[in-house]
């Protein structure tokens, strides 16, 4: 027997047997490690998605969006096109005054009109399409006026 192939009893075949073992352990835990780092990601993941859902901070926050809408009809200014998509995008204040023209050139197209029920005679309530529109766009619909004197609609996203 040679020395070289002799290693604390083991001889030529029972070494490369050995080899050939942790060869294998070696690809089974590759496919383990694999597994674990992706099951650390979809925690991290699951663990921000969370604290981002509790926490509320200036940089991070995309949730609880608030868009007031004000009904004036005597406002000396209304909110433009660029100034409603933003806000129906992000949130903020829209200011209209409720008049299918009107509605028609803030928001830029008659589209709310289908968000309307007509009656027999064609005409349908502007304010009830418009609330349907903005809805239509992923914001919910959190409270109406209370009383005469408030022309504040509120919603959230």
């Amino acid at each position: 027997m040679d020395k070289d192939y002799v290693t604390a009893g083991l001889h030529e075949p029972d070494l490369d047997d050995l080899l050939k073992e942790i060869r294998k352990t070696k690809v089974n835990l590759g496919g383990i490690k694999v597994l674990l780092i992706l099951i650390v990601i979809g925690l991290a993941y699951i663990s921000a998605s969370i604290f981002l859902g509790n926490n509320s901070t200036e940089v991070l926050d995309s949730t609880n969006r608030a868009l007031v809408i004000r009904i004036d009809e005597e406002a000396s200014e209304y909110s433009d096109v660029t100034q409603v998509k933003n806000a129906l995008g992000k949130g903020g204040m829209i200011q209209v005054k409720i008049s299918g023209d009107s509605l028609k050139e803030v928001l830029g197209s008659a589209e709310f009109s289908n968000y309307g029920a007509m009656g027999a005679d064609g005409y349908y309530y502007t304010l009830g399409a418009f609330l349907n529109y903005i809805a239509s766009r992923g914001w919910t619909f959190v409270q109406a006026p209370s009383s005469g004197l408030s022309t504040y609609y509120y919603f959230r996203k």
